[in-house]
C-alpha cells in the first residue's frame, strides 16, 4: 500500500507516494512521474496543455551533461527540490525547485561545479532531457508580446517556435522593455512560460529542441569548483487568452516579489511631466536627412529651435529632449565638440523655464566610450546588469 501525504494550503492540494507527486491548485493539476522525472500539467477538467522532463541542459564549452543520473525527491509544504546525481557528469550535480502556487508554478534550476575545476556557461535550456523537451502534440497558436517585424501586422506575434530578443534595428518594438512571456494554445486552453528576473542572455524563446531556452551568455559566465550556479526562475500560468497571460505574468511577478509596482493613481508625478514634451529628432530628420553626427546639430541650432517652437506653441515651460547625437560615442557621457558648453545650454533652456532630457541610446556602445573601457560591452552591447 502506498504512503501518501497530504497537503492543504491556500487551495492547493498535494499528495506524494513512492511514484508520483500529484498537484491541484485553482488553475491547473500536475503530475510528477518519479521513474521518468516527467511532468504532465492538466486543466481543471483534465485535459492535457503539455508534458515535459523536469530537467534542464546547462552547456559548457559545447558540451552537454544530461546523462544518467539518480534523481531524489524532497517535499516541503508547497515546495519540491529535486537533486540529480550521477557518476562521470560534467556537473557534480543539478537541483530543481519547483514552487506550486493556487494559479502558477514556479521553476529553477542549478548546477553544482567540479570540486577540481572551474566551469564556464554557455547556454541553458529548460525543460529538456537529451532529445525530449514539452510535448507540442496537438497545440495550436505559439505567441510572443514583442515579434521581431511588429510593423508588419498582428500575425507577426504567431509562429511556431516563438521568441523575444535584444535587437538594433529600424523595427519598432511594442513595449519597452518587453514582457519575457511566451504563450501556448493547448486542447486544454492557453498557458504562459515567463522568465522572473532578467536573463544572462539576448534572448529569451521556445527553441527548436522543444525547451525554453532561459540564458545564453557564451561562456562569460564562470562557476568556480565546487560552487553552485542557479540560473533564473520562470513561472507557468494558466490563461483565458494569449493576452490575459501577460497580465497573469505581470500579477506574478508583483504578487510574488519579483516587481516592486505603485499603481499609476498613487505615484507622486511631478507636474513638469505633465507638460509638453518636444524632441529635436524630428526637426534633424527634416534638416539633416537623419545624419547623427552632422555638424550643424550643435548648441546653437537647439537654442534656435527651442526660440522657434516658443513662438510656434506659445509655451515657455515645456521639456525638450535633445536627441540623437549630443555625445562624442554611445555608451558615453562626454559631450561631442558641437555640444562641449551643454551645461552652458542646459542652463540656458532652464533659464527661459524648461525642462531639459537628454537621449540616451540605453544598450548600444560605441569603440572608446566610457562602457568599452569599463568592460561591459559584449559585441557592441551593455551589459546593463
Amino acid at each position: 500500500m502506498k504512503k501518501t501525504k497530504n497537503r492543504d494550503k491556500n487551495r492547493i492540494i498535494i499528495s506524494s507516494s513512492s511514484s508520483a507527486i500529484s498537484v491541484m491548485g485553482k488553475t491547473y493539476r500536475g503530475e510528477i512521474d518519479k521513474k521518468k522525472n516527467i511532468m504532465y500539467l492538466r486543466n481543471q477538467n483534465g485535459k492535457l496543455y503539455t508534458s515535459f522532463p523536469l530537467d534542464a541542459a546547462f552547456i559548457s564549452q559545447g558540451k552537454n551533461d544530461q546523462g544518467v543520473r539518480e534523481q531524489s525527491y524532497s517535499l516541503e509544504e508547497n515546495h519540491l527540490e529535486i537533486t540529480f546525481k550521477g557518476e562521470k557528469n560534467l556537473w557534480d550535480e543539478k537541483k530543481a525547485i519547483i514552487k506550486f502556487h493556487p494559479q502558477s508554478i514556479e521553476v529553477s534550476f542549478g548546477c553544482l561545479a567540479p570540486v577540481d575545476k572551474d566551469l564556464s556557461l554557455e547556454r541553458v535550456t529548460y525543460f529538456v532531457n537529451n532529445k525530449i523537451g514539452l510535448d507540442d502534440t496537438d497545440w495550436g497558436a505559439r505567441f510572443t508580446p514583442e515579434p521581431k517585424n511588429s510593423r508588419y501586422g498582428p500575425d507577426q506575434h504567431y509562429m511556431k517556435y516563438p521568441f523575444i530578443e535584444a535587437r538594433m534595428d529600424d523595427d519598432s518594438w511594442i513595449f519597452t522593455p518587453p514582457p519575457l512571456n511566451l504563450s501556448f494554445q493547448t486542447p486544454a486552453g492557453w498557458f504562459s512560460i515567463g522568465c522572473c528576473r532578467l536573463p544572462n542572455s539576448n534572448s529569451f524563446k521556445f527553441s527548436s529542441c522543444k525547451g525554453i531556452l532561459v540564458e545564453e551568455p557564451e561562456n562569460h559566465i564562470k562557476v568556480r569548483r565546487g560552487e553552485y550556479y542557479w540560473s533564473i526562475p520562470v513561472v507557468f500560468t494558466f490563461n483565458a487568452s494569449e493576452w490575459d497571460g501577460m497580465r497573469d505574468y505581470y500579477n506574478y511577478l508583483v504578487n510574488y516579489g519579483y516587481v516592486i509596482d505603485t499603481p499609476i493613481t498613487k505615484k507622486s508625478i511631478p507636474q513638469w511631466w505633465m507638460r509638453p514634451t518636444v524632441c529635436t529628432y524630428g526637426e534633424e530628420i527634416l534638416t539633416f536627412g537623419g545624419r547623427v553626427d552632422e555638424q550643424g546639430f550643435n548648441t546653437n541650432w537647439v537654442k534656435n529651435y527651442v526660440l522657434k517652437l516658443e513662438k510656434r506653441l506659445g509655451y515657455s515651460d515645456f521639456t525638450v529632449i535633445i536627441d540623437d547625437k549630443w555625445q562624442k560615442y554611445y555608451g558615453d557621457p562626454t559631450p561631442s565638440e558641437r555640444f562641449n558648453d551643454l551645461r552652458d545650454l542646459i542652463e540656458w533652456c532652464h533659464d527661459r523655464g524648461h525642462k531639459v532630457i537628454l537621449w540616451w541610446m540605453m544598450w548600444k556602445a560605441e569603440e572608446n566610450s566610457l562602457a568599452e573601457k569599463m568592460g561591459i560591452v559584449d559585441r557592441g552591447f551593455i551589459d546593463a546588469t
